[in-house]
């Protein structure tokens, strides 16, 4: 059964070479939450600066997250503690091959609400972009 959700995306990319070189984000916004077979599923929609929407779906399973985004902005991040894994980061100015580095993932969840937060270096074209950190909140409404 799918439960209506707040959640609240919020990150920051720090390049280690160059601290100034600091990118922050956050998103709030309603959504949905499904959970099947010990998985979770949270959907929800952004509106970027071009005024388009961009679907994001997060997959829990297990120790693995992923997040696929589809729209103006299309990837398919996977999260694996000790794994790098590259995906394609496809928006309207064009197409970059990311790495993403797992460092750390943790999960906290209770009857009101589920905390995602990753930790992980992001790279472009297999080199060192930024050392990255999302926390995602989920809230039961």
């Amino acid at each position: 059964m799918a439960r209506d959700i707040l959640v609240a995306v919020k990150g920051k990319q720090v390049n280690r070479k160059d601290p100034e070189d600091t990118n922050t984000s956050e998103v709030v916004t309603q959504g949905k939450f499904h959970s099947k077979d010990d998985n979770y599923f949270i959907s929800y929609n952004t509106i970027e600066e071009d005024k388009s929407v961009t679907n994001n779906l997060i997959k829990v399973t297990g120790n693995k997250i992923e997040v696929v985004k589809k729209g103006s902005l299309n990837s398919n991040m996977v999260f694996e503690v000790g794994k790098k894994n590259v995906t394609k980061y496809t928006t309207m100015y064009g197409t970059l091959e990311l790495g993403v580095i797992t460092k750390n993932i943790n999960i906290n969840e209770s009857t009101e609400h589920v905390t995602l937060d990753l930790d992980y270096v992001l790279e472009f074209a297999e080199n060192y972009a930024y050392d990255s950190k999302i926390n995602i909140k989920i809230k039961f409404l």
